[in-house]
């Protein structure tokens, strides 16, 4: 998902530059980010074009389709598919600021007037 990430922000970028923009946050190393590149390639997640003897990636997946999908997954998995658990166990357990909370009221009434 971190890859991905990058490539949707860059829309392309070779391994190396994948692994330096990680690099910024976190230390993981060049042969990992390859390895995951292999697979998003091989799930259809992402392509390349050669620039030279460069692999250059850009992602096939668009974001909000990708978000989506783990989201749902997220829901499904630990709160069983309940979409109502999952925000009740957020509200109740997360220590959200009033702008946040007063964000999703709002977003809760404006869905209910559509």
């Amino acid at each position: 998902m971190k890859i991905l990430q990058v490539l949707w922000q860059k829309k392309r970028a070779s391994a190396q530059d994948i692994t330096d923009t990680l690099n910024e946050t976190e230390d993981i190393a060049h042969s990992t980010v390859q390895t995951f590149l292999r697979i998003l390639l091989k799930n259809d997640a992402v392509a390349y074009d050669t620039e030279g003897r460069t692999f250059i990636y850009y992602p096939l997946l668009k974001k909000g389709a990708v978000t989506l999908n783990a989201v749902k997954d997220f829901i499904d998995s630990i709160f069983t598919g309940s979409p109502e658990g999952t925000i009740s166990y957020i509200i109740k357990n997360m220590d959200l600021p009033q702008d946040e909370l007063e964000s999703i009221k709002k977003m809760l009434d404006d869905k209910e007037t559509e």
